[in-house]
This record gives C-alpha cells, sequence and structure tokens, in this order.
C-alpha cells in the first residue's frame, strides 16, 4: 500500500509540474490571430459604366496650373473602374485634400487603340478638397459629369461620392449613380426628359447608362435612338408616337 500511495503521489507531483511549464510557457494563454492589411485609400464604382478616375494631391494641382486635367504628373493614380470592384491605393491617402478628376467615355473605340482620356471623354467632371472624415463616419457629395459639346444643358449627370473612413485609418470613395437606365431590349434607346426635345442620354442594346434628369418630378420619356437624333443631339427628336412615358 505503501508504494502505491508514493507511485499515486508521483503522478501528481509529475502533472502539477507539466502544468507549472505550461502555464509559465504561454501555450495556455495563446489565441488564433488575424491580421487585415488596408490600404490607406480605396476606390469603388457602383455604376453600370466604366468609369475613368485620375486622384491626385490638391496641393500638386495647384503647383502647375497648366498642368493638364486627367494627368498624374506631379504625383497621382489613374485608373478605369469596373462595377463592383474596389481597386486600392498605396501611394495617397485622405488625410490631406484630394482632387479627383472623372470621365465616362461613351463613345465608339477608338482606331490604333487610342486610350480614353479627360479631354476626349464625352461625359468629364472634378471635385476638389476630398478629405477624410473622423473615423467611423461618412460624408456624401455631389459630383457632376457635364458634357464638353453640350455645356451643361442636356448631357449632365450628377453622381454621388460617399466618403467613409474606418478605425484604421482607411478611406473608401464610393461612386453612386441615384438613376441608371438598363437597356435590355434589341434597340437602341434614347431617354428625354420631361417637356425636353434633346436627349438625356441614350442606350445601345445590352448597355447600361447613368442620367439626370432637369425635371424635378422625375418624369422621362423613352424613344428609338434614330441617326437623325444622332446628328441634331435631338433638336427634332422622334416622332411621338415612338414616345413611351416612364415615371
Amino acid at each position: 500500500s505503501h508504494s502505491r500511495r508514493e507511485e499515486a503521489l508521483g503522478q501528481m507531483r509529475r502533472a502539477r509540474q507539466r502544468a507549472t511549464i505550461e502555464a509559465t510557457s504561454g501555450l495556455a494563454r495563446w489565441r488564433p490571430l488575424s491580421i487585415s492589411l488596408r490600404p490607406p485609400l480605396a476606390l469603388l464604382s457602383l455604376l453600370p459604366a466604366p468609369l475613368h478616375v485620375t486622384v491626385r494631391r490638391a496641393n500638386s494641382a495647384r503647383a502647375d496650373e497648366r498642368q493638364r486635367w486627367g494627368s498624374t504628373a506631379g504625383g497621382g493614380e489613374e485608373m478605369q473602374l469596373l462595377a463592383g470592384e474596389p481597386r486600392a491605393i498605396f501611394s495617397l491617402h485622405a488625410l490631406e485634400p484630394l482632387e479627383l478628376a472623372c470621365w465616362i467615355d461613351e463613345s465608339a473605340p477608338r482606331p490604333n487603340g487610342r486610350a480614353s482620356s479627360y479631354e476626349r471623354a464625352t461625359l468629364r467632371g472634378r471635385l476638389a478638397a476630398v478629405r477624410r472624415p473622423a473615423a467611423g463616419h461618412a460624408e456624401w457629395r455631389e459630383l457632376c459629369l457635364h458634357s464638353p459639346a453640350a455645356g451643361g444643358s442636356a448631357r449632365t449627370v450628377r453622381l454621388q461620392l460617399g466618403v467613409a473612413s474606418d478605425e484604421g485609418g482607411s478611406t473608401t470613395l464610393t461612386f453612386v449613380a441615384p438613376r441608371t437606365l438598363h437597356n435590355r431590349t434589341d434597340y437602341h434607346l434614347a431617354l428625354y426628359d420631361a417637356g425636353g426635345s434633346r436627349p438625356v442620354t441614350d442606350a445601345p442594346p445590352g448597355s447600361g447608362r447613368p442620367f439626370s434628369l432637369r425635371s424635378g418630378g422625375g418624369s422621362a420619356r423613352l424613344a428609338l435612338w434614330s441617326p437623325a437624333t444622332a446628328r441634331s443631339a435631338g433638336a427634332a427628336g422622334p416622332t411621338p408616337s415612338s414616345r413611351q412615358s416612364v415615371h
């Protein structure tokens, strides 16, 4: 019986010794860790059409007033944003003011593979003094894209730019179109503002186009796009029988 008692005491001493070693080695306090690396600036477009964006520091843009918009000379990033695909930027942050140049090119593909640019875009606009809000907060600003040919008349698209920051210091810029025309038909369509004779936008089959209406009620008319409409930018417009009201 004495030997059994000594054997039991020995097992208890060895178990206590193992427990002490595990406690002092840190194994008992070990927990799985997850490390997430986030960029200081990220851009996300929810538009139906590709959006081209140039981002640069505001002070770099003012350093040379002759510098063309859409250029990344002097520091900046230029990229094409596709719907729902975020893009990360590691060379800039929103702790200091940023300036954005944005454009949508709705024209036909150019010969020789020439890339789209701010100067040749069918819709373009810029926004200055974009700054990071307080951590955990979001702000919304309006970004207007205008057609150079039409000035600020019928071809104006008002986008919403969301600027949000998280607790880790990362800032996300989100581009949203309040109104979008999705053409699921086999016809090239034109959208007219209520009472207007010039098209607000047109949409080839299978395409999506953001648009804005000048009429406060949000009423519009839909028609078939015609060569005459394309030549005159809707000066005459299609016949009333080809139009359909859209609300």
